[in-house]
């Protein structure tokens, strides 16, 4: 027996150096094959770049992981008990591994496996920085093992505090924060160095499971948590009894003050991140902590972002109501109400919680709704209320009897009056006064914040439905092509396609401007060049087909003045104009000089580019526009001012000297003629501005693109709406009336509180000339009687040699010796057209002087006035039937 018993031993013995010795083995193994430290020594993990606009306000962030590192010596002490109390209370006494809590949680992992309950961690705080730094997630007894080995190196070459300040710099606290500064501040609104004992404990409360344990998701959870680290604070004498009390009367959650601009410009600031990846000096955007200063304004960027998503909104309105967000079955509203009940008491059950903060089920589906109510729960978002907010959220109650639909926010109860979903139709229900008829109890639906104090108090908002159209506004300074504003579409969570700088679309009539500028330029035509307005087959000189072309109304005018032309978008003078005036290769050249014409955006070389059918981008067209109102100078956009990097200088961007397209005398007159597209032409909606403006709309076929670009003499705005896939936006959905009205909120906005400044005026090369309406040629004024009896002051000369000379002499020229003419103006069939200084006009609308078959008109000097007469065959007959040419 004794010697079985010492053969036993043996083997025993055996076995188990045999054991020991291969676990010595496998842990060297381990050790050899463990990472060096040299991240730890040099700390520098990816922190935040951010993004600011003209003034300084904090518009976006570029990061990997949201952090900001903050100094162990600015993290006050009772934050950093608040830790230790919470993971890891010895953390001053052991090196990098507690044997006793590794032998409990030990236990407590057999416990686990055979009998169940709740898992129980050991590691201590230089453990978990090692596993955050080094090690993956996986549970695994190697992982375990690499941990320990790597807590041990960890501790032998950094003091605790080096450890602290790694760990709580390191560490995710949901929300998107890492560490303990980004923490504070996203759920405080304040810095890491200037949180109280309550918070602190919160915060400490948060690493333990991020996601469900945070003051957003679950307050009570959090509450919970925060008495235990509390009380482990005041058992370890880390404060004291008067300190643990006050602390627990802390509110959970903070009303945390948001940045105002933060978000505001999602399309504008990924365009800048697009452009900076391109800098190769710039390194690591997104982890590197640069500062970058850009050309947008934040206020006016809030106010193009109000007037895109409300112009769309009214667009879809046109097209009709197409139902809720969401409407549940009979199971799936159950399903809904039991989550949003459960939801409910988790976020807002403390009667001291704020009203402000309320739901928002943007994210919520149907296939959510089928998930566990732990995961569907996931979905469900909160926002604070703010004014014009637009979100989703829960019918609780429909009331035909008060016309009144009543909202579930969470944390109250809102509403919604006739007057906030009146326009919604069926077609059973074509008035809408029935709110049942449209919504059902336990519908979602898209809404707006009207106001936060409405009828009957609660808050009150209006229906939406998410708009299948798109679209973009950009709006630049003409003289520093500094982008001011850019919007790229309706929601970039939804679609981050920017369809400010990449949708390519056709302008159609928006393009015509540049024809006619080149026209004057060249001084081939002049704003009262006669063009025949009439049906004929062309023959593109480029591809030799026959090409028919057609104005939208189907109509034709006859003679007709280029002003009137461009005024009325006339389809046949642009096309006659580029046919017969400007060539093909001079046209090409010029877009090109404007950056319309490129490798991007290359135009087709036939006729129908002078009805707009290249395909450009809406911040192309924009800064096309600038040279007008820069007296032709022309410079690419620019969206960057500087770059301040976290060490070393701030780098300045290069940027291209402008070049002058165009001369000031020509932009002048373009000027002059698109201010009367807006007076008397297809943009009369911009006139509401009350200041100069000029500018085009566009349309292009069947209503698939709809533009308007208009400007002051120091801001250039354009608007573009379309549907992604190219379809059409509906019956009379032109530029006019789908883009103009939301260029007009945005420059309303926009110019409000500044100076109502005009237009420049050439210093020389424009002279007035008096036109015979009919004729388009110069009037013959020698039979004319002057206003109080006598003749005009012609003297013996011809109409074509009397007004000759610079500005000035031509009306001293012409009017009568006891008249004296206001400094400009143009009168053209029955309409009259003021020019910038022009306070009155009583010469031009009520004088008798001039006849009324003549007006006045500006032309370039050395050009006259001319009628371009065709040469080409006339039409069929059948062309002519129904055009009023017809014999």
């Amino acid at each position: 027996m004794g010697f079985l018993f010492r053969k036993l031993a043996l083997l025993t013995f055996l076995v188990g150096a045999l054991g020991l010795g291969a676990g010595t083995a496998y842990v060297q193994m381990l050790a050899a094959d463990l990472p060096e430290l040299t991240s730890l020594k040099d700390y520098s993990p990816p922190v935040v770049s951010n993004v600011y606009d003209r003034n300084g306000a904090l518009l976006g962030r570029y990061f990997k992981e949201r952090r900001t590192v903050i100094p162990f010596e600015h993290i006050p002490k009772h934050l950093v008990n608040a830790f230790l109390a919470a993971e890891d209370a010895a953390f001053f006494k052991h090196h990098g591994i507690d044997y006793l809590a590794v032998l409990k949680a030990g236990l407590n992992e057999i416990k686990y496996r055979f009998v169940g309950g709740k898992r129980r961690g050991g590691s201590t705080i230089t453990q978990q920085t090692a596993k955050t730094f080094f090690l993956s997630p996986e549970r695994t007894y190697t992982r375990k093992i690499k941990e320990m080995l790597l807590a041990k190196r960890i501790e032998e070459n950094l003091s605790k505090e080096e450890i602290l300040h790694l760990y709580l710099n390191q560490i995710y606290f949901g929300k998107g924060a890492y560490g303990v500064e980004q923490a504070a501040l996203t759920y405080y609104g304040t810095s890491a160095r200037d949180i109280t004992l309550g918070q602190a404990a919160v915060l400490a409360s948060i690493p333990k499971s991020p996601s469900r344990i945070n003051p957003h998701a679950n307050p009570e959870r959090v509450r919970e948590r925060r008495q235990y680290v509390l009380e482990q604070m005041l058992g370890h004498n880390m404060i004291s009894q008067d300190d643990f009390e006050s602390a627990q009367t802390e509110p959970i959650r903070h009303q945390v003050p948001s940045h105002p601009y933060l978000g505001s410009a999602p399309y504008f600031t990924e365009e800048v991140r697009r452009q900076l990846k391109k800098i190769e000096d710039l390194d690591k955007l997104t982890e590197g902590g640069y500062q970058i200063f850009t050309s947008l304004d934040a206020k006016l960027q809030l106010a193009a972002n109000e007037s895109l998503l409300s112009g769309l909104e009214a667009l879809e309105q046109r097209r009709g109501w197409s139902g809720p967000v969401l409407r549940p079955d009979a199971n799936e509203r159950q399903r809904l109400s039991q989550l949003l009940e459960k939801d409910r008491k988790d976020r807002f059950g403390s009667p001291n919680e704020s009203k402000q903060l309320i739901w928002d089920l943007t994210q919520l589906n149907r296939s959510q709704l089928r998930l566990p109510l732990a995961q569907a729960q996931r979905a469900i978002q909160t926002a604070t209320m703010e004014p014009k907010m637009r979100l989703v959220l829960p019918v609780s109650e429909v009331s035909d009897k008060d016309r009144t639909v009543y909202l579930n926010l969470g944390s109250r109860e809102g509403l919604m009056t006739y007057s906030g979903f009146k326009w919604a139709k069926t077609k059973t229900n074509r008035n809408a006064d029935h709110p049942s008829h449209i919504l059902r109890k336990g519908d979602l639906v898209y809404v707006q914040l009207v106001k936060a104090k409405g009828y009957r108090g609660f808050p009150e908002f209006r229906l939406l439905q998410v708009p299948k159209a798109q679209g973009a506004l950009v709006a630049i300074d003409p003289h520093s092509r500094e982008v001011l504003a850019l919007v790229g579409g309706y929601n970039f969570e939804i679609s981050k396609f920017n369809r400010a700088t990449q949708a390519k679309r056709q302008p159609g009539s928006a393009l015509k401007p540049f024809l006619y500028a080149l026209a004057l330029a060249q001084k081939k035509a002049t704003p009262a060049t006669t063009i025949t307005d009439a049906p004929r087959v062309y023959v593109d000189p480029e591809t030799g087909e026959k090409w028919q072309p057609s104005n939208s109304n189907q109509t034709f005018r006859g003679d007709i003045s280029l002003r009137r032309c461009l005024a009325r978008s006339i389809n046949t003078c642009s096309i006659e104009i580029l046919d017969r005036l400007v060539s093909m290769k001079d046209f090409l050249n010029f877009a090109e000089i404007l950056g319309l014409h490129s490798e991007e955006t290359p135009f087709p070389r036939n006729l129908s580019i002078a009805l707009g059918t290249p395909e450009i981008t809406l911040i192309q067209l924009v800064n096309a526009f600038a040279i007008f109102p820069a007296q032709g100078q022309y410079q690419p956009v620019s969206l960057i001012q500087k770059i301040k990097q976290p060490q070393g200088p701030s780098m300045e961007l290069p940027t291209q000297p402008p070049v002058e397209a165009l001369s000031p005398s020509v932009t002048f007159l373009m000027n002059n003629l698109l201010e009367e597209v807006v007076k008397n032409g297809t943009a009369q909606g911009a006139k509401q501005l009350g200041r100069p403006v000029a500018g085009k709309t566009g349309t292009t076929n069947e209503s698939r693109s709809a533009w308007f670009v208009g400007y002051t003499p120091d801001l250039v705005t354009g608007v573009y709406v379309g549907m992604d896939d190219n379809t059409t936006l509906g019956k009379n959905e032109y530029g006019s009336r789908a883009a103009l009205p939301i260029w007009r909120s945005f420059m309303k906005a926009a110019t409000e509180g500044t100076e109502n400044v005009a237009f420049p005026q050439p210093q020389e090369g424009v002279l007035k000339r008096i036109i015979h309406k009919e004729s388009g040629l110069l009037a013959d004024l020698s039979n004319t009687p002057a206003s109080q009896g006598g003749a005009w002051n012609t003297g013996d000369q011809k109409p074509a040699s009397v007004l000759s000379g610079l500005l000035n002499q031509v009306f001293e020229q012409l009017q009568p010796k006891s008249q004296a003419l206001p400094d400009a103006g143009i009168h053209e069939e029955g309409y009259s057209i003021q020019n910038r200084n022009q306070a009155e006009e009583p010469y031009y609308t009520g004088h008798k002087a001039l006849p009324e078959n003549a007006y006045i008109e500006y032309f370039l000097e050395g050009t006259e006035p001319q009628k371009l007469h065709s040469q080409l065959p006339p039409p069929p007959l059948e062309m002519l039937e129904g055009s009023g040419f017809a014999p």
